[in-house]
């Protein structure tokens, strides 16, 4: 990843950092998926965790996806995650440096 999209994804992240700060009586919903992985609702956005097995819950795909992957083992990645890209307008990933895309 080149350093402007790196700061770019880090203003975003920043930003949805700052709104879930300020989330008091808003919705926040996290949902264990197995193993490692976890889908995190916040009002207008998910951050999916570790992805690799189990069923996404029923998701509003006009919010923001942030997908995050901690690292390479095929306990924590599967390649499919990037299909998620068909499905949402805006979407992000934040990936390990140990995974090849």
């Amino acid at each position: 990843m080149q350093s402007r999209e790196v700061q770019n994804l880090s203003g975003w992240l920043q930003k949805l950092y700052k709104k879930c700060k300020e989330v008091k009586n808003g919705m926040i919903k996290v949902t264990y998926l197995d193993h490692s992985g976890f889908l995190v609702e916040l009002e207008d956005a998910y951050f999916l965790f570790d992805y690799y097995k189990g069923r996404l819950p029923q998701i509003d795909l006009e919010k923001k996806m942030v997908v995050l992957v901690s690292h390479a083992h095929h306990d924590h990645y599967r390649k499919d995650i990037f299909n998620l890209r068909k499905h949402f307008r805006e979407i992000r990933y934040v990936l390990s440096s140990d995974i090849e895309i």
